[in-house]
């Protein structure tokens, strides 16, 4: 009787019996084409601009409210201007510093 093996090798023996059997009826993934890279990186660029302009006007938005409901004019929203904007700075660059990482083959940073 064959040895029984543990989860992980088992895994990775299944995977490669998968990837074996994936070449041999030519069903590997094709590379896509430079139309559907480039719709994808518009996309991609329209997502991150407009997670920038909404992480914004959320905090403003808050600042707003805090103002209105504390009597703060115009506190509330200077403060949470400047921590929106340091959000969407943050958020921005995690972002493009993920994009490159792909872009140079390397994986992303978890």
């Amino acid at each position: 009787m064959a040895k029984e093996t543990s989860g992980p090798d088992r895994l990775e023996e299944q995977a490669a019996r998968i990837r074996r059997a994936e070449e041999e009826a030519g069903l590997m993934k094709a590379e896509p084409d430079e139309e559907t890279k480039a719709f994808r990186e518009t996309a991609r660029g329209y997502r991150i601009g407009t997670d920038f302009v909404f992480t914004i006007l959320t905090c403003l938005f808050i600042g707003w409210l805090a103002d209105w409901w504390l009597g703060s004019d115009p506190w509330g929203l200077l403060i949470m201007l400047v921590l929106g904007f340091g959000i969407a700075m943050m958020n921005l660059w995690r972002a493009v510093d993920g994009s490159s990482a792909v872009a140079n083959g390397k994986e992303k940073k978890e």
